[in-house]
């Protein structure tokens, strides 16, 4: 039996996985860098000057480098 989500060879059959859109990489990636981006605008606004650092993991948080 061969559909979209599932190969067979030799008797075995894989279930393949359904790739992730771009929605879903963003959501995931945001939940793993959001006590970065947390740390990074608190930080931001105790100082002067926020360190590039700040400002990239601001900036990417924004616009996530997920493509």
């Amino acid at each position: 039996m061969y559909d979209e989500m599932s190969t067979s060879a030799g008797g075995e059959t894989t279930t393949i996985e359904k790739p992730k859109t771009r929605a879903e990489k963003i959501a995931e990636w945001r939940a793993i860098n959001q006590k970065q981006y947390e740390n990074a605008c608190h930080e931001a606004n105790c100082t002067c000057t926020p360190t590039r650092a700040q400002i990239l993991i601001i900036d990417n948080y924004n616009i996530p480098p997920i493509d």
